[in-house]
């Protein structure tokens, strides 16, 4: 720009081929450490990476990412990711029948075990009075003992 030239002198045009982009690879599924491996070897960057409680999961697995696979992004993106926490969330189940607690307990990916107290009132049908496990966070897999009463 700026030069002055001459009418019929060769002007040579240099035109981008655009910036170089790389492809994003399918970390969905993988653990955390082969999707870092997987990221940085396309020359992207890990970000943040949140946790998020998922009973049909292994803890940090990915579940999720920023960017889709096979996007075409500019190297040194960054790729923020959720993985499975390994936990699911208890809640209280005092109160519930022994089958419903049972049952909920199995959809969160817990094992219930149904343990009989004689001293106490029973009740028709058994409904839980304690469980051996406080609620919030526990391990995907953790055996929860549900305390029901018989009487005696």
């Amino acid at each position: 720009a700026g030069t002055n030239v001459t009418a019929g002198q060769r002007i040579t045009v240099y035109v981008s081929t655009g910036q170089e982009l790389v492809t994003v690879p399918a970390i969905e599924g993988m653990s955390l450490d082969a999707a870092r491996k997987a990221l940085t070897d396309a020359g992207l960057e890990l970000g943040t990476v949140n946790q998020k409680n998922d009973p049909s999961l292994a803890g940090d697995t990915v579940i999720s990412a920023t960017q889709a696979a096979d996007a075409e992004v500019p190297p040194g993106t960054i790729v923020n990711v959720v993985v499975a926490s390994g936990k699911v969330t208890l809640t209280d189940l005092a109160g519930w029948t022994v089958a419903a607690a049972t049952a909920n307990l199995e959809s969160l990916g817990l094992v219930a075990t149904p343990v009989e107290q004689g001293d106490c009132t029973a009740t028709n049908p058994p409904t839980v009075a304690s469980m051996s496990v406080a609620p919030g966070d526990v391990p995907v897999g953790s055996t929860v003992e549900l305390r029901y009463c018989t009487g005696g």
